[in-house]
């Protein structure tokens, strides 16, 4: 199977880097950001708490390939350098969890947005992923994101558990 390419944001690659899955997703995905979405990893890097942490591991990995916009394509907010590159690359989806960017951008990306929890639930329909591994991944990148109540992670449970199998393994 040929990896699916995914430019993914900011956000979206703290939320997946907080899963522990992010690796584990390489296998289907190949991953791309701009430069922007690399300078701001590299910001929060130098933060000395868990998020910082998640950033530095996520540059370190390797999991991403930052590439450069052509000029006239840069912009200083990540969202949007993500749906350029998305559109000059051809990728498969962009993986986004701004919901009001997403939103916002939807109808000038030329491939589908979707939230990071995708990932997860792509993992687990795949089979590498139990229903528990997948539902605490999602508990993960709740608590790490601090998103106590929050659209995105309250969504992919309620999708995780209407597809839960009985012979899950």
């Amino acid at each position: 199977m040929e990896k699916l390419t995914c430019a993914i944001d900011t956000s979206a690659a703290l939320s997946l880097g907080s899963t522990g899955k992010f690796q584990l997703s390489t296998e289907f995905f190949s991953f791309l950001s701009p430069g922007r979405v690399n300078e701001e990893l590299i910001e929060i890097s130098e933060n000395d708490d868990n998020i910082g942490k998640i950033a530095k591991n996520i540059l370190q990995s390797g999991i991403i390939k930052f590439t450069t916009l052509k000029t006239g394509l840069q912009n200083n907010i990540g969202e949007i350098e993500v749906i350029k590159l998305a559109n000059q690359l051809k990728a498969d989806f962009v993986l986004m969890d701004d919901i009001k960017a997403r939103d916002k951008l939807q109808n000038k990306c030329n491939c589908p947005i979707r939230f990071s929890p995708f990932i997860v639930f792509f993992l687990y329909k795949k089979k590498k992923l139990s229903y528990d591994e997948s539902n605490s991944a999602i508990e993960k990148m709740k608590i790490e994101r601090k998103w106590d109540r929050n659209l995105i992670t309250e969504y992919a449970a309620i999708l995780l558990k209407k597809n839960k199998k009985i012979n899950d393994f």
